[in-house]
């Protein structure tokens, strides 16, 4: 087997105040500019520092792209609010809400009629008797519901998107390169509105890897003076965001011929309270090599019911439970597993205890940043072994350079940096107009995002929530393409 392989140095970020929050955790809660483009390494705390503005007694309406992202954020930021901020269980369940398809079925079954009503009350205060800021954690399908509804809210008011405004001091979406051109309408909205209107809530973008959304946002006539792009900047000392990490590039035949290489590493990860999180390209390979997989941990002493499997088909069901040697269903905490074998349902945000690693290599740069930044959190050190074969290194061009990279700095240890300068730039080859230069963006919005956002203000305009003065605030601060779109539906409906 032919291995390649280099270290990725430990970096740190420096933590500065009482709240030990980094230069650019501090300037996500206190910039004054209306929109923050943020990047920042996984693990260096993004997220983190709005569980600081809660602290501060401001409101948060945090977005993220997947119900188990949701779930996992809501899970490990009550248990830091109760360990690190003094709260109890009780003040964390009344001043966290989750808006996603699984919180819906479990106030259901509590007995909640109405949970559109429920939610428009929550966009005010989840619980004005107690004091302290609020955060709803959302996946965009709630929010764009909430916002586009077919009819009001029996008793409720004409709840729409300058409520949510003006009822926030942050609306974020989290991991915002996986937003696309045609879901790009939301964000749009609450940018633009952001900087035009005279209201409460500032909007920020988070990403390891992030798009370049600016000319976007300057073509629907944001402002560019209200933009701020902000970078995380690594030192050798302060909080560690990574420990040493070990990165060797295996070419083999299947995950499972690596993985029995190193069934003494496994066992003695787990032995030390640690996790092994595998990461597969595809489900149809992943489902294909279970009954190798199940030999291979049943002869590591890994015992029946201590591994999980998170991927789409299986976080589709809800109480799947056990089948067999496997575990499966979206309901399981991932924290529980000795082992995780997944595909890239855990590329965004998700935190694992785990050290040692195997993954192939995603199909696109942003791909193996994120899943090469699941492993070694904190201060602890770890080892990614990544398998590949020459069919992946014919079809992936930017596999190609990093191999070649890496060969080129055989047994080197090298910075974080360098690793993210040479993925981002085989992004870039991609994208016309991209910048060479200066920020790492992992691609970019291409003009028709700002047609879909355009097309999204449109049909915001001609909801209820909108009347009188809000539709001529929408009118007046409409973006070229938004009356471009208006022009061709109205030519369209005269035919």
């Amino acid at each position: 087997m032919e291995i390649t392989e280099l270290t990725v140095a430990r970096h740190s970020v420096k933590q500065e105040g009482d709240a030990g929050l980094s230069p650019l955790q501090q300037l996500l809660i206190e910039s004054e500019k209306k929109i923050r483009i943020a990047e920042a390494p996984t693990g260096a705390g993004k997220s983190y520092a709005f569980q600081q503005a809660i602290v501060r007694n401001e409101r948060v309406l945090f977005i993220v792209p997947t119900r188990r992202l949701a779930q996992n954020l809501c899970a490990g930021l009550s248990e830091s609010l109760i360990r690190d901020n003094g709260w109890n269980e009780d003040a964390v369940s009344k001043k966290l809400a989750l808006w996603n398809s699984d919180e819906t079925k479990r106030l259901k079954e509590a007995g909640e009629v109405n949970i559109p009503a429920r939610r428009i009350r929550e966009v005010y205060d989840l619980d004005a008797t107690r004091e302290g800021g609020e955060m709803i954690i959302a996946v965009p399908e709630v929010v764009s519901y909430l916002l586009l509804r077919y009819r009001p809210e029996k008793g409720q008011s004409d709840v729409g998107v300058f409520e949510m405004l003006n009822t926030f001091e942050h609306i974020v979406f989290d991991e915002f390169h996986t937003i696309s051109p045609r879901g790009f309408g939301l964000a749009a909205l609450f940018a633009k509105l952001a900087a035009e209107h005279p209201c409460r809530a500032k909007v920020s973008f988070l990403s390891a890897t992030p798009l370049d959304i600016a000319p976007v946002l300057q073509r629907l006539d944001v402002a560019e003076n209200e933009i701020a792009e902000l970078h995380e900047e690594l030192t050798d000392e302060g909080r560690a965001v990574h420990g040493d990490v070990r990165l060797s590039l295996c070419d083999c035949e299947s995950l499972p011929d690596l993985i029995r290489l190193h069934t003494e590493a496994i066992t003695h990860e787990i032995a030390k309270g640690r996790q092994v999180v595998i990461i597969y390209n595809r489900l149809a390979d992943l489902q294909l090599h279970l009954p190798e997989l199940e030999q291979i941990f049943r002869g590591a002493e890994i015992h029946p019911g201590r591994v999980l499997l998170v991927n789409s088909i299986d976080d589709s069901r809800v109480n799947a439970g056990g089948n067999g040697f496997f575990v499966a269903g979206r309901h399981e905490d991932p924290e529980a597993f000795d082992v995780l074998v997944a595909t890239a349902s855990v590329e965004m945000g998700v935190t694992f205890r785990a050290n040692l690693l195997f993954m192939e290599p995603g199909f696109e740069p942003m791909n193996f940043l994120q899943r090469y930044g699941r492993a070694a959190r904190g201060p602890h050190d770890g080892h990614v072994l990544v398998r590949f074969d020459d069919k992946m290194l014919n079809k992936m061009p930017w596999f190609r350079q990093l191999k070649r990279w890496t060969e080129k700095h055989q047994n080197d240890t090298v910075a974080i940096h360098d690793l993210t300068n040479v993925l981002s730039q085989a992004s870039q080859k991609r994208f016309k107009d991209c910048p060479e230069e200066g920020a790492k963006h992992f691609g970019k919005l291409p003009n028709r995002a700002a047609y879909s956002s355009g097309l999204y203000w449109n049909v915001l305009m001609g909801h209820f929530s909108n009347i009188k003065y809000r539709w001529e605030h929408l009118k007046a601060h409409q973006p070229k393409p938004a009356t471009r779109i208006y022009w061709l539906l109205k030519t369209v409906r005269e035919m």
